[in-house]
């Protein structure tokens, strides 16, 4: 019985030991964004965000997935919503990722937030932000989906003449990956409803476009 004892305890803890490697061999990726990335405007919120999708479109036993969307979070720390003052990069540098995926821009577009020079500033600030994580993460700037109908002073023009030529100049300098999710999403306009959320079929669609654009 002592031996038998003596055993059980053994196979519990490589049991524990292989759990936990099991766990630190995943593939960890953390998509920061505003309320297309939450998941605003699909049938079941976080459900069926594009993270989620994404999530599912991957090996489950490889891969790790946050959501750190935050509906109408700004990247801009002078916006009216700033996604610095949300919580959200917290839960990103708690999680350690392998891959940071960053998909904000989309309601800076506003006139009330825009401004090209603290945009760019406050973008650079990010990927060093960013670039601090422990885990030392791989970094995709994502250009931000088109605006199909301009609401709430959201508008498609300040993404496609200023936004992403900021971003892909930044991705440039820094050395890092983009994700042309403006180009990805073209044609799309009636799986907009709104005209600036994506339905459950265009933010699937979202989510192959970010898988693509990683290389998985």
């Amino acid at each position: 019985m002592k031996y038998l004892n003596k055993a059980l305890i053994l196979l519990i803890v490589c049991f524990i030991i292989a759990a936990c490697s099991t766990n630190n061999d995943h593939i960890k990726i953390a998509c920061i964004g505003d309320s297309i990335t939450e998941g605003f405007g699909t049938s079941k919120f976080r459900e069926t965000s594009y993270p989620a999708f994404l999530g599912r479109m991957l090996d489950s036993t490889k891969y790790e997935i946050l959501n750190a969307g935050y509906s109408s979070a700004t990247l801009q720390k002078g916006g009216d919503k700033p996604y610095w003052d949300t919580g959200r990069l917290d839960k990103v540098f708690n999680f350690q990722p392998d891959i940071v995926v960053i998909k904000l821009g989309t309601n800076d577009t506003k006139p009330k937030n825009w401004n090209a020079e603290s945009f760019q500033k406050d973008y650079q600030a990010m990927i060093d932000t960013v670039r601090s994580i422990k885990s030392n993460p791989e970094i995709y700037l994502v250009l931000p989906v088109p605006v199909y109908e301009s609401k709430w002073g959201i508008n498609d023009s300040t993404i496609f003449n200023f936004e992403n030529p900021i971003i892909v100049k930044l991705a440039n300098e820094n050395k890092i990956h983009t994700i042309d999710a403006y180009k990805g999403m073209q044609g799309l306009g009636d799986h907009f409803p709104d005209g600036v959320h994506p339905d459950d079929y265009a933010t699937k669609k979202l989510a192959k476009v970010i898988k693509e654009g990683l290389g998985l």
